[in-house]
């Protein structure tokens, strides 16, 4: 997959355009999560009876996308469920979340992803939080010996994904070449499951294809950090130089900032960035 194309993937889903969310300055928050919990609604009513999760919405089709318990972001769901309804106070956000848990509860065994971490401890882990109890924990306790399987102390690091007995590559950005998948095949198929649960399709990537970005008007802040290894930084850097946004190099950030101190950088940069 070229860079252009893998670039305007990462735009989409890092950068930060400041628009229509903010108000002299201000970020509408309150009208945010209520926007947020009525999707989230919605989103309960369409899954209704079902023992999917929501992945994306499809705007051409006009349909929710969905995914099983497998997918790697399964636990983003619940989690998110539980985050709403600790702001509303909707028991109707909370019973949703709580039974996307029973539907998520055979992943605790599965060996065979290393965002077994994303899946239970978004869910299970902001569960026991609000209402603690020794089943969820027993649940992240197996989870974690799930992915701790993955591990080699003959290479030093978990086991990323599932190619060769040796393979232990970690995540790279090019996931056309990742999953051994060639343009052609992509075109013929349609749709392709990679070995590590994310599935490739090609009317996504035949529209970033054709659509490479060559006007970028809004007033962007970047926040990278150096041991991203997901994005290379010179395609961050290439892209704030050429439509003049503004760029932050955190020293010790990853692609997802996680530590105590990537937090609270990336707050105190917000804080900054927004007033």
């Amino acid at each position: 997959m070229k860079k252009s194309t893998l670039l305007f993937v990462t735009i989409l889903i890092s950068f930060f355009p400041f628009g229509d969310l903010f108000a002299k300055g201000k970020v509408k928050v309150d009208k945010a999560l209520e926007h947020a919990a009525r999707q989230y609604l919605y989103m309960r009513s369409e899954l209704q009876g079902s023992n999917q999760f929501p992945k994306t919405y499809d705007k051409h089709m006009q349909r929710l996308k969905t995914s099983n318990s497998e997918w790697w972001c399964s636990g983003f769901y619940p989690g998110t469920l539980f985050y709403l309804y600790e702001d509303t106070g909707d028991k109707e956000l909370y019973a949703e979340g709580v039974r996307m848990l029973k539907l998520l509860e055979p992943e605790q065994y599965n060996v065979n992803t290393h965002d077994v971490g994303f899946m239970m401890y978004c869910s299970y882990g902001n569960a026991n939080r609000i209402a603690p109890k020794p089943e969820y924990k027993d649940i992240m306790v197996n989870s974690a010996r799930s992915l701790i399987s993955r591990f080699s102390p003959v290479v030093g690091c978990i086991k990323s994904h599932n190619r060769k007995p040796d393979d232990y590559v970690v995540i790279i950005d090019n996931m056309m070449l990742w999953s051994n998948t060639t343009e052609e095949k992509l075109k013929e198929k349609q749709e392709i499951k990679t070995d590590c649960g994310q599935t490739l399709y090609w009317d996504y990537y035949e529209y970033v294809k054709n659509n490479p970005i060559t006007n970028w008007n809004k007033k962007t802040f970047v926040l990278y950090g150096n041991k991203d290894n997901l994005q290379d930084e010179n395609i961050i850097k290439d892209f704030c130089n050429k439509f003049n946004c503004s760029l932050l190099i955190f020293e010790n950030g990853e692609h997802f900032f996680h530590t105590e101190e990537q937090l609270k950088f990336y707050e105190n940069w917000i804080d900054k960035t927004i007033t």
